[in-house]
Order: structure tokens, then C-alpha cells, then sequence
């Protein structure tokens, strides 16, 4: 059985056999999501960055820690650089939704396991629907769209690999992600980054904060 709390309420429920989403709520599952995330005090990981973005580097590698609310960047290729808490919502495991509070359940698949949230209204001419997977605690797909009679605009990230680890009481954590951007029926451009090396609780020095 899986808590997921509204409110202060707690709810019980079988994420395996509830036959709709009768019972849940979108501040349970985002509380459900943040149960994993508390389990991580610090990471360490190398990121591989790949875009055909021409605002962007074609191939970059950066080596990252992370803890708490800090966090340190550093770009290795193809130029040195470093970005110190400098990068707004950046996080390799904190959930990208966990501040959204105006999100409604669209749907629930019991055989996945998988349930669908949408933002009840950003504007006439847009929405943001994000897919979790509630077995593993983890999103899979987020998409933002806008529209009007003159353009479609979609925005959509896939997460579309990821790594258990046993040792947290099998929290998953993406290992990589897509980002791709539609202008009408066309990808405008793609950008994947893929995680390695990733290293967890390891307790560095709040140091690596204060260097350049």
C-alpha cells in the first residue's frame, strides 16, 4: 500500500490493482515523487549533452555536484567553464513540477501504473500535461503547448532512461533525457543529455562551491 497525502489527509491506496484514480491527488503524487528526492543529500555526476540547437554547443561534457540548493557546473568540453548556482531549476533528481500547484488528474492507466496531470488552465491557447509513472516514482514525459490560428509551439521532454538504486530503497533517477522542440507539425531542434558516473551521498565538502 502507498500513502499519498492531500492536505494533511492521508489516503491509502494499491497502485497495483486501483481500477481508476479515484483517491488520488495531484498534491499527493507530487509529494509521492519528492518521497525518493529527500533520500539524496548530494550528487556527483559526468552529463553528456548533444543538440542540434545552433544556440547551443553540437557536443558538450560537464562534470556536476549537487547538493541541497547548490550546485556546481563545470563545462569540460569544448571549452572550460563553471557555473556556480547560476543555472535557474537546474537539478539531476529534484522533481521539475514540485512547485506547481495547479495541476488536475487527466487520467490513470492501472495496467502501467501510470497517471497523466495536466495544468487546468496556463491560458486559452496553451496547456502542460506531465505523464509520472507512479511504480517507480519517476516522469516520464513532460510537454508544454501553445497554440493559436497563426502557430503551434510544443516544447516536450522525455525521460527515457533510468537507473535503480537499491541501496536508497530503489529510487529510479533518469539517466537520460530528451528535449525536443516543435514548430508546428516540424522538430524545430532536439537536445539529448545522457548521465554518467553518477555518484550518490558521498558527502563532498561544501568547498567545491567556493572554487573557480
Amino acid at each position: 500500500l502507498t500513502s499519498l497525502s492531500d492536505s494533511g489527509v492521508s489516503v491509502m491506496y494499491n497502485i497495483q490493482t486501483q481500477s481508476d484514480c479515484a483517491g488520488m491527488t495531484v498534491e499527493g503524487i507530487l509529494q509521492f515523487l519528492e518521497d525518493d528526492a529527500v533520500k539524496i543529500n548530494d550528487v556527483i555526476s559526468e552529463i553528456e549533452v548533444i543538440s542540434d540547437n545552433l544556440a547551443l554547443d553540437s557536443v558538450a561534457r560537464y562534470r556536476v555536484w549537487e547538493k541541497g540548493d547548490g550546485y556546481r557546473v563545470d563545462m569540460i568540453f569544448p571549452k572550460a567553464k563553471t557555473y556556480v548556482n547560476a543555472l535557474e531549476g537546474f537539478s539531476l533528481y529534484k522533481s521539475e513540477i514540485e512547485n506547481i500547484q495547479s495541476f488536475n488528474i487527466l487520467s490513470y492507466n492501472k495496467e502501467n501504473n501510470v497517471v497523466i496531470i495536466q495544468v487546468e488552465e496556463l491560458d486559452s491557447h496553451s496547456w502542460r500535461r506531465v505523464t509520472v509513472d507512479l511504480e517507480r516514482k519517476i516522469i516520464l514525459k513532460d510537454v508544454y503547448r501553445y497554440y493559436d490560428k497563426y502557430t503551434s509551439y510544443v516544447y516536450e521532454v522525455i525521460y527515457d532512461s533510468f537507473e535503480k538504486y537499491a541501496e536508497l530503497g530503489d529510487v529510479w533517477l533518469y539517466t537520460k533525457k530528451q528535449e525536443i522542440v516543435y514548430f508546428g507539425d516540424k522538430v524545430k531542434y532536439k537536445t539529448t543529455m545522457i548521465v554518467h558516473n553518477r555518484q550518490i551521498n558521498s558527502d563532498f565538502s561544501d568547498n567545491i562551491f567556493n572554487q573557480r
